[in-house]
Parts: structure tokens; sequence; C-alpha cells
């Protein structure tokens, strides 16, 4: 009988425990730098967007994939979103470049689902 009083005892602690961040649901959030590129070159621009694809992929758990099945309808929506504010990201990144050089550490650009 003490066995079983002791189990339930741990059962119960164990669903008193407070839940991690992850399981409630906290979105995802990437950084991605870029201080080692030269993003006046076509090339550095290349490495950005592939970083970008890799980055949303992350954050909204997967690619967009193109079959229409209801589980991939969340993951679309996210790649949609995610991608659209990387793009302006990007695009502010680039253009501002030459402009106002940032110090190495604040070239970032932070992406998560919504």
């Amino acid at each position: 009988m003490f066995k079983n009083i002791t189990s339930a005892v741990f059962v119960t602690t164990l669903a008193t425990l407070p839940v991690s961040a992850q399981a409630q649901d906290v979105p995802p959030e990437v950084v991605i730098s870029y201080a080692d590129l030269n993003l006046e070159s076509k090339a550095g621009e290349e490495i950005l967007e592939r970083r970008i694809r890799k980055a949303v992929e992350k954050v909204c758990g997967g690619p967009a994939l193109k079959i229409n099945l209801s589980f991939a309808r969340p993951i679309r929506e996210c790649v949609k979103q995610v991608s659209l504010d990387a793009a302006k990201a990007k695009n502010a990144a680039v253009a501002s470049y030459n402009a106002e050089r940032l110090a190495i550490r604040d070239r970032k650009i932070r992406l998560a689902a919504r």
C-alpha cells in the first residue's frame, strides 16, 4: 500500500511541474547574421537568400509543401508570411548596407513565426 501512495504522490508531483516554454507554443525565432557577407555583391546576396530559406523552414517547421494536405496548410501559411517578412528585412539590409555602416554585431535579420 505504501508503494501505491508513493507512486500516486510522484504522479501528482509530475502533473504539477511547470510546463516548458516550448510546450507553451512560443514561436521559434531564428537570427540570420550577414556580418560576414558583402551585400554589394551578387554572391553575398545569394548566400543571404540561402540562409533566409533555411531559416524560414526552421521557423515554420518545414518547407512549404506543394501538395494540398490539411496538415501542410499551416506550414504553407507560415512560410508565406515569414518569407514576406524576410524579403522586407533583406531588402532593407541590402539598401542600407552601403549607406550606413552598421556595427558587425548589428548585421542580423530576426525571423519568427506569428
